[in-house]
């Protein structure tokens, strides 16, 4: 305990009655200089007073006030009477609670005393018993102020940051659900941003999350529902050469249109939302693009070119399955039906069990022709 610190509960021991009430005048009339500059070095900061004679700390003291102080103070504790949501648990207000206390108790001494209702040492007693009743950490009192109004400068950054968080959606990205977990969960810690270190921390942590959360979520528009220049509506990202052997596949009497009914639906949701704005630029500033584009939606109905390029593939070989149970019949009537080379070329693609080459209509007439002319033959 410093010698100032001792000083004060001193005051506050023998000046105050039995109900803790402190006796203004009375208790105020023959403080020490070591009080009163003890009073004005913690609330000031300013270790030099320590030395003055008791003029020149008053001097100091009032100018320090008028110069500024006096307007940060009450801008502060306007701010810390509103403070937004955000702020509103019970755990920032318990540390916050000693501060305002203080803060409420310096500001009421220097109106009195600007109103003449204080002595300059009456005033320094008051904040003096005050905090000495309180307590603290070692550190002045305008330390601590200016850790708030730190934070009060930051509030606008945080807010931003919080709303942006909130609205932002699950992109099934690993890293960037991680991170916005990782930041939800801070979000509900507001008391521990008081310290700079830990608001440093959320605005890192921030930072990496908004640029992976941007890139997955915008690559996931692109592939569902984004335009590229040049592309067919709803087709953005999609091997069309697959699509087009689903289609003709489809088309051969007896076989399993489940897959293309599937992919169709598909199509048919990205064509009704495709949209043409620059979703990456727009998520520097909002967590969706103005379309409303959610990816837990593509998930949801496999719409996005990845997923919709798998199922086609699956498709085609299923149908590729069907045809190979009828391997017989269609190689022994191929000719029969005048196919010509490249018939048979697709048809032996079809058949194996390798890549499928791009299909003509044609090839699949004459495998309708021979599938209906010999049903049921393996």
């Amino acid at each position: 305990m410093t010698a100032f610190e001792t000083s004060w509960r001193r005051m506050a021991n023998t000046c105050s009655d039995q109900s803790g009430r402190i006796p203004e005048r009375e208790a105020a009339q023959n403080p020490t200089g070591e009080e009163l500059a003890g009073s004005a070095v913690f609330l000031t900061g300013m270790k030099d007073l320590e030395g003055l004679d008791a003029a020149a700390v008053e001097t100091r003291v009032i100018g320090w006030w008028e110069a500024g102080a006096g307007d940060n103070c009450r801008i502060v504790a306007e701010k810390l009477a509103s403070l937004p949501e955000p702020f509103m648990t019970v755990a920032f207000h318990n540390r916050t609670r000693a501060f305002a206390a203080g803060l409420a108790t310096v500001r009421s001494a220097f109106d009195r005393y600007g109103r003449n209702e204080l002595t300059y040492s009456e005033a320094m007693f008051q904040i003096g018993v005050h905090f000495s009743r309180e307590g603290h950490e070692g550190r002045s009192w305008i330390d601590s102020m200016n850790d708030i109004a730190a934070l009060m400068r930051w509030q606008p950054t945080y807010e931003r940051a919080c709303d942006y968080v909130r609205g932002a959606v699950l992109t099934g990205d690993a890293d960037a659900d991680r991170l916005r977990s990782s930041l939800i969960g801070l979000m509900k810690q507001p008391h521990r941003f008081l310290e700079s270190a830990e608001r440093d921390r959320f605005e890192r942590t921030f930072m990496e999350f908004k640029q992976r959360y941007a890139n997955a979520y915008s690559r996931a528009h692109e592939e569902t529902v984004g335009e590229v220049p040049g592309s067919t509506a709803g087709l953005s990202g999609i091997d069309r050469v697959a699509l087009q052997n689903l289609q003709l596949l489809s088309q051969i009497a007896g076989t399993d249109r489940t897959q293309l009914t599937q992919v169709r639906l598909i199509l048919a949701w990205r064509r009704a939302r495709r949209c043409p704005l620059p979703a990456r630029a727009i998520l520097e500033q909002k967590p969706r693009c103005c379309c409303n584009f959610v990816p837990a939606a593509v998930f949801s109905v496999q719409a996005s070119a990845t997923e919709l390029n798998r199922t086609v593939r699956e498709g085609i070989e299923h149908l590729r399955a069907e045809l190979r149970a009828r391997r017989r019949t269609i190689i022994a009537n191929l000719e029969a039906e005048g196919a010509d080379e490249n018939d048979a070329r697709q048809v032996a693609a079809l058949l194996s069990r390798g890549p499928v080459i791009p299909l003509r209509q044609r090839t699949i007439e004459i495998l309708n022709a021979v599938l209906k002319k010999y049903p049921g033959r393996p």
